[in-house]
């Protein structure tokens, strides 16, 4: 009886539930965006079949995003233009809101007349100093247009 008893609590000893899978930390299950919050430039890009793209002069200098605890964003873009015959690069800024759920990164963005831009990124994977994330759709008043698998960008971030 006495090996019964024993060998039974064992059993439901291994069989519990761990309530460290349900951390906020874990990329699969949370809202939490915390490790996320900082400013992040631009590094590096890899296309779909896992070969790397250059990152251009323009991007080195203006592509970077903030995250703020609250969620509130900025989000740099390069914009190319030109002038007398010269291309020249500046900065295109905008402010989101960012939230998460699971392993997407939503980043919300409503202008002065009331309509809806939103970018969605997954996280590919996430540490102090370095984020890689990939965009997977954009969504423009009720137009959602998803981008296809084959023309997906990985782009890294690296905390600054």
């Amino acid at each position: 009886k006495k090996i019964f008893l024993l060998l039974s609590i064992s059993f439901l000893l291994s069989c519990s539930s761990n309530d460290d899978n349900n951390s906020t930390n874990n990329p699969d299950n949370s809202t939490n965006i915390s490790e996320y919050v900082g400013k992040w430039k631009l590094t590096g890009k890899t296309n779909s079949t896992g070969n790397n793209i250059a990152v251009s002069d323009c991007e080195d200098d203006y592509n970077w995003t903030q995250i703020n605890s609250d969620g509130a964003s900025i989000i740099s873009k390069f914009n190319l233009y030109s002038s007398g015959g010269a291309y020249y690069c500046n900065a295109n800024v905008k402010n989101y809101n960012c939230t998460r759920s699971n392993n997407i990164l939503t980043f919300t963005n409503i202008n002065s007349t009331g309509l809806v831009y939103e970018l969605k990124y997954e996280i590919l994977s996430v540490n102090s100093l370095t984020l890689i994330i990939k965009n997977i759709s954009s969504k423009t008043g009720d137009v959602v247009t998803p981008i296809p698998q084959n023309q997906q960008i990985s782009e890294t971030f690296t905390k600054i």
